[in-house]
């Protein structure tokens, strides 16, 4: 199995996230090649990666589109930029639940199928997902993804 997304990812973001890895480092507990070499063969894993890949680059994109709205603020009255910033601040937040359920649906299908997830300590060290964790590694498996992939 080797994903590939049919979702575009800006390049401005990939210009982003290129700098911070330069300055910190790519904090990625696992790559999904590795995830992939984890989960070929089986179809239940391979199909809930694919979902999980696909929901953290939505869910990048989403984070990126409303950064770039944020600096847009001046541009609009306060009370227009106060309804739209709440419509996309839902949608996002909706989406990241989303994006964690499949993170869940990964790991337990993993699981089953007794593939390795020592990765998931990383986004739930104390046994839960850490939200702001679990962003992070959809920021960073997105600029993977756009870097290593063609997208």
């Amino acid at each position: 199995m080797k994903f590939e997304s049919g979702i575009p990812i800006p390049q401005s973001f990939i210009e982003h996230q290129r700098r911070t890895v330069e300055k910190y480092g790519l904090l990625l507990p696992i790559t999904p090649h590795e995830l992939e070499d984890e989960c070929e063969g089986d179809p239940l894993c391979e199909g809930a990666l694919e979902d999980m890949l696909t929901y953290a680059i939505r869910y990048a994109n989403d984070v990126w589109d409303m950064k770039l709205f944020e600096e847009k603020q001046s541009e609009l009255s306060r009370e227009d930029w106060q309804e739209q910033h709440e419509n996309i601040d839902r949608n996002r937040s909706q989406l990241h639940n989303t994006y964690m359920d499949s993170i869940k649906i990964l790991s337990r299908n993993m699981a089953k199928a007794e593939k390795n997830i020592d990765w998931m300590r990383a986004l739930a060290p104390v046994g839960q997902l850490e939200r702001a964790t679990c962003g992070r590694f959809a920021i960073m498996l997105t600029y993977w993804i756009s870097v290593n992939r063609s997208s």
